[in-house]
């Protein structure tokens, strides 16, 4: 799970609990952006899926 921490997301919530309640293998940074992850941060995101891809 990616979101940006200057997003809404990342200042209203703390996604990794929240999704961590219904979630058995839950993975996820913030990333430092609003909320156009890929348009403000392609290369941070690229990174996340091939780690995650691995």
């Amino acid at each position: 799970m990616l979101w940006g921490e200057r997003g809404l997301v990342g200042r209203a919530y703390d996604p990794l609990a929240v999704w961590g309640e219904v979630c058995r293998d839950l993975q996820g940074e913030a990333l430092d952006c609003g909320h156009f992850l890929p348009e403000e941060r392609p290369q941070d995101v690229l990174r996340a899926l091939l780690d995650f891809m691995g």
